[in-house]
């Protein structure tokens, strides 16, 4: 985790390979091998391989999920006679979560946990904000949807009107 940023560490699925798979195809990842046959729209039968030995054959449905050891299978999608097959492997990543909004007019200063964000000028496709906290004192120029993170806290600028006013986000 880089040390700028402190949102929740979190162990989560994520997605390192994925392909799809006709009748007489396979899809391979690490030590694992998949064959798919598809049913109908919703549901296709795969056949797991773990060392080239089948350790399961198993109807899934559209979005289903299961482990194997260390690594995740998932049928994402059917596309007529194609499976789509995504594999998957625990990660540590930051998670922000979404913890608050407010609009703001220009002049104005908004308090968010131990934060206080001033809206101190409008350019023309960006806002300066006066960020204090803890361990933060400064400016900093937002443009549209761009963030930046003040340790535990994830400033994010939603929307930029003209007229003075600016959306923001908080994760946390």
């Amino acid at each position: 985790l880089s040390s700028a940023s402190s949102g929740a560490a979190d162990k989560v699925w994520s997605a390192k390979s994925s392909g799809f798979i006709g009748s007489n195809e396979s899809l391979a990842f690490e030590n694992y091998l998949v064959k798919a046959q598809v049913h109908n729209n919703t549901n296709s039968s795969l056949m797991i391989y773990k060392d080239m030995i089948q350790i399961e054959m198993k109807d899934f449905k559209l979005n289903e999920f299961k482990q194997y050891n260390s690594v995740g299978i998932t049928l994402l999608g059917i596309y007529g006679n194609y499976s789509w097959i995504a594999f998957s492997k625990i990660e540590e990543k930051t998670l922000w979560v979404p913890s608050g909004r407010a609009t703001l007019k220009w002049g104005d200063t908004y308090s968010f946990e131990n934060y206080s964000i001033g809206f101190e000028s409008l350019g023309k496709d960006s806002v300066t904000l006066a960020i204090s906290g803890k361990n933060t004192a400064g400016t900093d120029i937002f443009m549209k949807n761009y963030s930046k993170d003040y340790d535990n806290m994830r400033l994010v600028v939603t929307e930029i009107n003209r007229t003075g006013i600016i959306e923001l986000e908080f994760l946390k």
